[in-house]
């Protein structure tokens, strides 16, 4: 633990605020009438991304005016003493727009390198999941990854397929691999949710070859708390993103390398 137990209580005082906010917002939300507007990358975006985005960094400031804060849609407050949030306001905004139930709010806190505290809330079932120096929860109960092998195909290897023109031959190479040998594949919009679910057990590992740290630096909290891997492969930091490797165990991580 890299914070005094004061300070760590007004983090954890911190997160509690802001889960009862997110919970408090969506609960009157009406997902029919959503309206949707396109970004200048050709993503789509909706009010509540940047409403929740709001919401957030007006309580983080109110607790940490010191903190440095990193949002997908625009904020950025440079750090005063190392400490820096993550925050995705609404990770699979597709997802939100289209009805589909694996739509969530992502945020993490870290100290320099230090994984501190970290939230995923799933806005449609209300599932909420932690890492903090306790370990990983889901509503409270405490999670551990899948023990099996890779081979067992069992569980899935899920991705969000985040591709750009220059690594389209490299995804496609990729996905050639996983088809041939037949390994259960999960495409998803939100790595949030995908990498809770390798600390919860339901699958073995995830893929991607460039996310933003918004997308994943919650979920990788959450997976090592709960036992299982993080690597990163390569840093771009021309588009402020990474690529990496999260499994579930050693096994699970050894296999998905060798077959890459």
């Amino acid at each position: 633990m890299i914070e005094s137990k004061d300070k760590y209580s007004e983090i954890e005082a911190c997160f509690q605020k802001i889960k009862e906010a997110i919970v408090s917002y969506f609960k009157n939300v009406d997902f029919c009438k959503l309206q949707h507007f396109s970004k200048t990358n050709g993503e789509i975006i909706t009010g509540i991304d940047c409403e929740i985005e709001a919401l957030i960094v007006t309580l983080i400031r109110e607790f940490f005016p010191e903190h440095g804060i990193v949002g997908e849609e625009g904020t950025n407050f440079e750090s005063q003493d190392g400490h820096t949030w993550f925050i995705d306001p609404i990770d699979n905004t597709v997802g939100l727009v289209s009805g589909e139930d694996d739509v969530s709010v992502s945020i993490s806190l870290k100290n320099g390198n230090e994984h501190i505290y970290s939230l995923v809330i799933n806005i449609k079932t209300g599932d909420i999941y932690e890492a903090n120096n306790n370990g990983s929860f889901k509503n409270k109960k405490k999670l551990v990854t899948f023990e099996g092998d890779l081979d067992l195909k069992t569980r899935g290897i899920s991705s969000c397929g985040y591709v750009n023109p220059s690594n389209v031959e490299k995804w496609r190479d990729i996905m050639k691999i996983l088809l041939e040998n037949r390994y259960p594949i999960r495409i998803s919009g939100g790595a949030a949710l995908d990498l809770c679910y390798i600390a919860e057990g339901k699958r073995a590992c995830h893929l991607s070859i460039g996310a933003h740290p918004w997308d994943i630096e919650a979920g990788f909290h959450i997976v090592k708390s709960a036992g299982g891997i993080v690597e990163i492969l390569k840093i771009f930091p021309e588009r402020n993103s990474v690529a990496f490797i999260v499994s579930a165990n050693d096994s699970v991580h050894r296999r998905i390398k060798q077959l890459l």
